[in-house]
């Protein structure tokens, strides 16, 4: 599309919380969608609609961007936080209006768990304060769940708003519910979409400040997490090691999956600290002279960043 865009919407959350799902809502097929906990979105993601209601007598066309999800079986999380703040710094960068947060909580899950937890931490840690209004906590799969769980699923919603959310909603953020359909969708992504464009506390830390992603809130907050992780794992190996010392038998798997731990929390380390590279605030600048800030400027970058891009134009 040559026009300029009305702004971006990101859609975050863990594996498995129906990103995908929710983005090939608004356009069919637009992305891959993960059967097992192997997460089908590798990179940033993108669609562009076209919203079916008037602003000052024009349509607003709006990008929405799926993002890799946390706790990725096969990608540690260091290097998937670097790849989300380097985009969203990115998106800084280009002056493409940031209109808000999608962050998504699958309700089928029995408990929240201690990467829930975490990762809502990180959430809080992205985007700051002043942000937070434009965050929508969205609670998800209750097209999967039966009629009789159904009052189940109320009360897990409730726990989380009491529990859990209450911070963030205590600083503007709400909460919603998809349901599964295209028309729901298309309602959440509306109520982001008129709202007065937002900058995320990582993105000034990366793009202002020119801060590598390990020294940002939310770096430092998954930094500590990983840091004493790492040592209850280096304990437990020295202990292993020990015992297969000692003659214990049957240990050499348990071995080696504390040392693949290990690896992904050094990956983490490496990621963080490494990004963004040299030259990445000049490079977006470039981009930005060189096309202004118009869908041109979003095909381009994704390809900065190879990232796949679907631009579609979509009447709901």
């Amino acid at each position: 599309m040559d026009e300029n865009p009305d702004g971006m919407i990101v859609v975050l959350g863990v594996t498995g919380a129906g990103k995908s799902y929710l983005v090939n809502q608004l356009m069919d097929g637009a992305v891959k969608e993960g059967k097992t906990l192997h997460a089908e979105t590798a990179t940033c993601q993108a669609v562009e609609i076209e919203l079916d209601y008037q602003y000052g007598g024009e349509k607003r066309r709006i990008t929405v961007v799926d993002t890799p999800g946390f706790n990725d079986t096969t990608r540690p999380d260091g290097e998937i936080l670097a790849e989300i703040s380097e985009f969203l710094a990115a998106q800084r960068g280009s002056r493409i209006p940031l209109r808000g947060i999608l962050y998504l909580h699958k309700i089928t899950g029995n408990r929240m768990t201690g990467s829930d937890e975490t990762y809502l931490s990180l959430l809080e840690s992205l985007v700051g304060d002043e942000a937070l209004p434009n965050v929508i906590l969205v609670t998800t799969m209750w097209n999967k769940m039966r009629d009789e769980d159904e009052a189940e699923g109320m009360q897990r919603e409730q726990d989380l708003i009491d529990n859990y959310w209450a911070p963030l909603i205590s600083k503007g953020s709400f909460n919603a519910q998809f349901d599964g359909t295209s028309e729901c969708a298309f309602s959440l992504v509306s109520q982001l979409a008129a709202r007065d464009s937002i900058v995320l506390k990582v993105q000034k830390e990366v793009w202002d400040e020119e801060k590598p992603i390990i020294r940002t809130t939310a770096g430092q907050k998954l930094w500590n997490k990983l840091s004493t992780r790492k040592e209850s794992l280096e304990r437990r190996l020295t202990d292993v090691d020990k015992r297969i010392q000692a003659g214990t038998s049957g240990l050499r798997t348990e071995r080696s999956s504390i040392q693949a731990v290990l690896s992904r929390i050094a990956r983490s380390f490496t990621k963080m600290s490494e990004r963004p590279g040299p030259g990445f605030k000049s490079r977006i600048a470039e981009i930005v002279a060189g096309t202004g800030a118009t869908g041109q400027t979003i095909r381009m970058l994704m390809t900065l960043f190879n990232i796949a891009l679907f631009v579609v134009s979509v009447i709901p």
